[in-house]
């Protein structure tokens, strides 16, 4: 390729509105175009970057999985069936359309009913399992705030993958495959990677992992033991909660506390640790359909110096509602109660009776209690009524334990659960691949069922996985890059080298550079020709901001038969005969970083 003929711009600056450095690299050496808010075009070297990387997916996953291509606007009546309809449009997710018949439709943010519906017309047996199925395509999320460029946008490509078994067993196993290929793909791509135990969010599923860029501009936390041998995102890690000792208070009483509506204040005034006070949190929950949902009130009890986790929150209440849950708040006055609540003196015993009776509205408290603070003896409480605690409470001696779940947010620095001598460390990463064992989740709800070696009926056994393919181009461009722009690896850079003509008017220069280029283009080593009629330093500028592997650049030596062979990388440069600028490329590629 010429640059001279070529749809390439570079940018001495950046737009005001790119957030990190990836984004900014990405639009100033002209691989990306803002068209709209979390809506870019890939311009050629992006377009060809994203073809190579959807080449190495391909190897890796065309061993275990067969690659399909499903639509991007899907019938709503399957939404329905799975239950998620109603939640993904509550949560603003999704891009929903209407042909001219008036049927609903939506544009695909995922493909898990479409594949459960597939499946249940081409497997009929145990004999057709297991079946697994990927394909690369574009998907698209209304996000609230698309940001950083390609790491959250509303039209992105995605590789997305399904598999169906016959039982879990063979799930586990499948899963544990797409697995390794996703390890090999990453630790062929060199980036800085960790795979992590992960919340299923939307998608559902008992058990998921989640595979990270590790990255300053990671919008996910995860937490991870020193050894290597656990690592969890934030939203699901699990640590050893901290030791607070014996409580101060022997008998249980009634405390005049005015003043003290923040656990740091009533911790003071009783003179004991906030570890000694369980918080209570009023959540209001909104279950089934928008138009037809229901209220259900809920009271979270955790120790006073611990932080709830809101999707732990969230995945407890969904698993103890009837119905999808659509939304999870704290409350405000009015959503429940028929009087103004004592917020800030609030106790674990807040009667059900402060739940207005009306319609819409549960009349019962869901009540729980993270597992730190169920552990908890002789502590504080609120009393109900403004400017009263108690002090001295015990679980099923004074107040009713509620239902206990895991609650809690875990932070660097305490122990693991694994091993106590392990302190959790906290890392950035961007969230790149994620992979689910949905179990009968969704080949349940739209009867895609099979016939089992008994002759009895059974739904198929689920799982799925994905790779956001643009957002891990732009992971690795944050990885990837120094203070003159982005520095690509060989197995992914667009071009593997930038041929430089320092003067295209010069003869000797140009005629070099030609016999260069058809040489390199013969041994497959893909030249980037800046043959462009532009000052030197604009062209060194711009071979540092494109990043490609090596530089090969014809200049005033060119006259005695030698070029200069520079990596980008390392900033080391060679001169190099002409005539063996191939055998010098071949024999540093060759070569093992």
């Amino acid at each position: 390729m010429r640059l001279s003929q070529s749809l390439f711009k570079t940018r001495r600056e950046a737009p005001a509105d790119a957030e990190t450095r990836g984004t900014q690299l990405l639009i100033r050496a002209g691989y990306l175009h803002k068209v709209g808010s979390g809506l870019y075009a890939s311009l050629p070297l992006l377009t060809r970057t994203l073809h190579k990387l959807e080449a190495l997916i391909r190897e890796e996953l065309g061993p275990v999985a067969q690659e399909v291509s499903l639509p991007a606007l899907q019938p709503a009546a399957l939404w329905r069936q799975s239950g998620r309809w109603e939640a993904y449009r509550a949560e603003g997710l999704m891009f929903a359309v209407q042909d001219r018949a008036g049927r609903e439709l939506a544009l695909a943010p995922t493909h898990e009913e479409v594949a459960a519906a597939l499946a249940r017309e081409v497997v009929g047996s145990y004999r057709d399992l297991p079946l697994s199925v990927y394909q690369i395509g574009r998907k698209f999320r209304d996000e609230l705030r698309p940001r950083a460029g390609l790491l959250r946008t509303r039209e992105f490509t995605m590789k997305d993958g399904y598999s169906f078994h016959a039982d879990e067993a063979d799930l586990r196993r499948h899963f544990g495959e797409v697995s390794d290929a996703y390890a090999r793909l990453l630790t062929r791509l060199g980036a800085p990677w960790q795979v992590v135990e992960a919340d299923s969010g939307s998608i559902g599923g008992a058990g998921s992992r989640e595979f990270m860029i590790l990255s300053d501009v990671g919008e996910d936390e995860l937490l991870r033991t020193p050894d290597g041998r656990s690592a969890a995102n934030a939203e699901q890690a699990v640590s050893r909660a901290a030791e607070v000792g014996a409580s101060p208070f022997a008998a249980y009483a009634r405390v005049h506390t005015p003043g003290t509506s923040s656990v740091e204040a009533v911790a003071a005034a009783l003179g004991c640790g906030a570890g000694h006070v369980v918080k209570t949190l009023l959540y209001t929950a909104r279950v089934g359909s928008p138009e037809s949902g229901q209220v259900w009130p809920v009271l979270v009890c955790l120790r006073g110096d611990h932080s709830l986790n809101p999707v732990k929150l969230r995945n407890a209440v969904a698993a103890r509602v009837d119905g999808p849950l659509l939304t999870l708040e704290a409350a405000v006055p009015g959503d429940w109660t028929a009087d103004p609540l004592p917020l800030g003196f609030v106790g674990p015993d807040l009667p059900d009776t402060v739940v207005a009776r009306r319609a819409g509205v549960r009349p019962e408290v869901l009540r729980l209690c993270d597992t730190a603070a169920a552990g908890a003896r002789g502590f504080v409480a609120g009393a109900n009524e403004v400017g009263w605690h108690v002090v001295g409470a015990d679980w099923d001696v004074t107040h009713a334990r509620p239902e206990v779940a895991e609650l809690r947010q875990a932070r660097a620095g305490e122990a693991s659960v694994q091993d106590a001598s392990q302190r959790l460390e906290s890392a950035r990463g961007i969230e790149v691949g994620h992979v689910f064992q949905l179990g009968t989740r969704y080949t349940a709800a739209l009867g895609a069922t099979f016939t089992a070696a008994d002759g009895r009926e059974q739904a198929l056994h689920m799982g799925c996985y994905g790779i956001g393919v643009t957002r891990l181009a732009q992971a690795l461009a944050e990885v990837w890059a120094d203070d003159r722009g982005l520095v690509w690896p060989v197995v992914l850079a667009p071009h593997t080298v930038m041929l430089t003509v320092v003067d295209p008017g010069d003869p000797a220069q140009r005629e070099a550079a030609e016999g260069l280029y058809a040489a390199l283009r013969a041994a497959g080593l893909d030249p980037l020709l800046d043959d462009r009629d532009v000052r030197p330093g604009v062209k060194f500028a711009d071979a540092d901001l494109v990043g490609l592997p090596w530089r090969v650049t014809v200049g005033r030596h060119a006259a005695q038969g030698e070029a200069e062979l520079t990596a980008r990388r390392s900033g080391e440069t060679w001169r190099v005969p002409l005539a063996g600028v191939v055998d010098a490329l071949r024999a540093r590629l060759a070569a093992p970083d």
